[in-house]
């Protein structure tokens, strides 16, 4: 049997039932390939497990005598540092705010209802949930992909909840990292380098009196791909559909931190990435936040968003279930906290 990634939009109860279910197969004697990113998992059910790197056999561990940093280093090739939050007081102004959002349910969507959101400069809020519950409504109220049906969003007390993605991106400085990178973060026809500067093209950075500053936008974007190390177009002119989805990924969270905003809506940013991709990145989001910055990080891995956030709300079905502070966040509290709605339902 092969599982590929099988735990990428569970709870912790969730997870901690397959894998039980997987050694059960294993008793019975069934052979499993189990492909996973996630070191915690490989520990708890893996016998050996086999490294690749860039294509090519690393190695081939007998996990009673090797722990997970071993294993997590000969992934990257190199030592790990841990990244966390170190949950500095944020700022006193306030970036977002999200009052009593309404978003009717579309299409088979979950919605929200009532939803209440507050950022500071300085802050991380990461919204935990199961997928499919608001997260993608929550992001797209605030980047104006859709209106909601009700309420308001407020950037430094203003209303733009009508306003314009192009306006809420150059007036307003709200950057996005959108969960799909096809469809909101790319222009796959066009280069690497294009992809990169695209939104700012006309700024007074690149471009003057109606020309562009070709060595500017060149260089810039290069800067970019080197620093979160997007492979496949050292030049950037590789067309973006032809660099794989993890290089994709990085291309868009280089872009989006390293453009000047107030605010970041950060969803997924290291879906598919190496741990020595996902260290990197969770470090420039902390040195974003450092510098002021407001984040709202949207993830379905918990150990990120633990990792990360100042404080944590937890969404079940278009609804806030609770809010934990990161530094108080327990794993098993927020997984019931993330089915406690369909628990509700289920007893009724």
């Amino acid at each position: 049997m092969v599982f590929d990634e099988p735990t990428a939009v569970l709870t912790p109860q969730e997870i901690d039932g397959l894998l039980e279910i997987m050694l059960e197969l294993q008793k019975d004697g069934k052979t499993i390939i189990f492909i996973t990113h996630k070191m915690d998992e490989i520990k708890k059910v893996v016998n050996t497990a086999t490294v690749l790197r860039l294509g090519q056999v690393i190695g081939t561990f007998d996990m009673k005598k090797t722990n997970v940093t071993e294993l997590a280093e000969a992934m990257v090739g190199r030592k790990l540092v841990e990244v966390k939050n170190k949950y500095e007081a944020p700022g006193k102004k306030s970036v977002l705010e999200v009052v009593n959002a309404q978003v009717s349910k579309r299409h088979g969507t979950t919605g929200l209802e009532n939803f209440n959101l507050k950022i500071h400069e300085g802050e991380i809020v990461a919204i935990a949930g199961v997928e499919g519950n608001g997260q993608q409504e929550v992001a797209n109220i605030i980047t104006g992909l859709i209106k909601p049906d009700g309420g308001k969003v407020l950037m430094f007390g203003e209303d733009i909840t009508n306003k314009s993605i192009a306006t809420r991106y150059k007036k307003y400085k709200i950057s996005h990292i959108p969960e799909d990178r096809h469809k909101h973060g790319l222009v796959l026809d066009n280069n690497v380098i294009d992809n990169l500067v695209l939104q700012d093209i006309s700024s007074k950075q690149f471009s003057s009196f109606g020309f562009i500053k070709q060595d500017k936008v060149r260089s810039y974007a290069q800067d970019i791909i080197g620093k979160f190390d997007v492979r496949g177009t050292q030049s950037g002119f590789a067309q973006a559909r032809q660099l794989s989805g993890g290089n994709q990924q990085k291309a868009i969270v280089g872009r989006e931190l390293t453009r000047e905003h107030n605010l970041i809506v950060i969803y997924q940013p290291t879906r598919g990435l190496d741990v020595g991709s996902i260290e990197y990145i969770h470090s420039q989001i902390l040195e974003d936040k450092k510098k002021g910055a407001a984040i709202l990080l949207i993830s379905y891995e918990l150990s990120e968003v633990m990792s990360l956030a100042d404080k944590i709300v937890v969404l079940n079905s278009g609804k806030t279930i609770g809010e934990v502070h990161g530094k108080d966040a327990v794993r098993e509290k927020l997984g019931e906290m993330m089915m406690a709605s369909s628990k509700d339902k289920e007893e009724k």
